[in-house]
């Protein structure tokens, strides 16, 4: 497995959470939600990024063997 395969899929999900948070924020006016909803989204994105990488890595594992 190459770099690329692993780095696409990370990518498109990045885009899209972050299209996401743009248009939560863009119908949210008060600066301490949009705050919140920046940190809470920072977190999603950081859950499913190692999630991704894990199961990359079990994918890689299951196909060595």
């Amino acid at each position: 497995m190459d770099n690329n395969s692993v780095l696409m899929p990370l990518v498109v999900i990045l885009c899209g959470f972050l299209g996401m948070i743009n248009l939560i924020n863009q119908r949210i006016a008060e600066s301490s939600l949009q705050y919140w909803l920046c940190f809470i989204s920072g977190l999603l994105v950081a859950f499913i990024l190692i999630l991704v990488f894990k199961i990359f890595i079990n994918m890689k594992n299951s196909q060595g063997n």
